[in-house]
């Protein structure tokens, strides 16, 4: 079993949840239908990469990296995890679009004080 979550947080006013809302549905789509291109995922993998050791800097950093890698099957510390992100491919995104970014494949949960029949879901 692998472990792995992919989120998207923001803030917003009450008066714009939809529009946020379906800004992200809009993304998740653009990205089910046209992919990744390679120089997006390059531009993520070196931001990663760069700001992997600013965000390295307590015992709680260290704590939290290495209780996610305990839950893999295949084990990683900061050297295996920066090969592992210095090696991901766009067809290897396209995988897990395939497989996780479909209709039936992603939960959305708010916190504020919009009711669930005020948010449309239009996917």
């Amino acid at each position: 079993i692998q472990h792995g979550y992919w989120k998207i947080t923001t803030d917003t006013s009450e008066d714009m949840v939809q529009e946020v809302i379906n800004i992200i549905i809009n993304e998740i789509k653009n990205i089910s239908l046209v992919g990744i291109k390679d120089s997006e995922l390059n531009f993520v993998k070196k931001r990663s990469l760069k700001s992997l050791k600013r965000t390295m800097q307590t015992s709680g950093d260290w704590v939290n990296f290495h209780s996610v890698a305990e839950t893999q099957t295949q084990k990683y510390d900061i050297n295996a995890y920066s090969k592992i992100v210095q090696e991901t491919t766009t067809d290897d995104l396209k995988k897990v679009i395939d497989k996780y970014l479909g209709l039936d494949n992603w939960q959305l949960a708010l916190c504020g004080r919009n009711k669930a029949e005020s948010v449309k879901i239009n996917f």
